[in-house]
């Protein structure tokens, strides 16, 4: 858990006592939330994500090879499906091999394993015909977390959560998010990026001004 001193943050691990005057916390909202909330109702309405979590039901296969005619990506216009062959762009199959992804969205909906792959495949029937005498491996996941917190109306993603939790950070201390669920730019891997970005540079003007203030004292003297 996390907890405050007043010129640093503690965190508790299973192994270790860890001290900073810096946390970055780089993941999911229900990770930030299940550290940080506990700290105050203050601090767990600042972080909580404007949207639900978005689901996503997975299927990845590995081809022997890949038809002759297949679509190298494909997306659905009436359900919302994607098939991608990602082995047409990177090397992530032996020559001549293929290594697909296909998904369908589930949104905030709970999934429902068995019709959710039967409407995969059917994706995949559609973009790549003939794909399934040719499968050496497969791996399917009913509910894969596709991202954090689902962007919503009125405020889009100026309504996300700050980078820095205000609650939490004084001159001494600061607290910081970086995941696909913060900050006002970007989705997704974007998203995690530009947080990312904005945190390291907070981070160090935190410190630069630690620094200056620390040299003001000493001057002082």
């Amino acid at each position: 858990g996390v907890s405050l001193e007043p010129t640093r943050l503690v965190v508790q691990t299973d192994a270790r006592r860890l001290e900073a005057s810096e946390l970055v916390i780089a993941g999911p909202s229900t990770l930030a939330h299940g550290l940080l909330a506990p700290l105050g109702d203050d601090v767990a309405k600042e972080i909580a994500p404007r949207g639900p979590g978005v689901r996503a039901a997975g299927l990845d296969l590995g081809l022997d090879a890949l038809p002759e005619g297949a679509a190298k990506g494909a997306v659905g216009t009436r359900e919302p499906t994607y098939v991608s062959v990602h082995s047409a762009t990177a090397e992530l199959a032996p020559r001549g091999a293929a290594v697909v992804h296909a998904a369908l969205y589930l949104g905030d909906r709970a999934p429902r394993p068995k019709e959710d792959r039967a409407a995969i495949e059917a994706a995949l029937d559609r973009a790549i015909p003939g794909w399934r005498p040719l499968v050496r491996a497969e791996r399917f996941a009913p509910a894969a977390l596709a991202a954090s917190a689902r962007v919503d109306a009125p405020h889009g993603l100026a309504g996300r959560p700050a980078t820095t939790v205000g609650a939490l950070t004084q001159h001494a201390r600061g607290v910081h998010l970086v995941g696909d669920w913060v900050g006002p730019r970007g989705l997704l891997l974007d998203a995690v990026m530009a947080s990312a970005l904005a945190v390291a540079r907070s981070i160090e003007a935190r410190r630069s001004a630690r620094m200056s203030r620390s040299s003001l004292a000493e001057s002082a003297l």
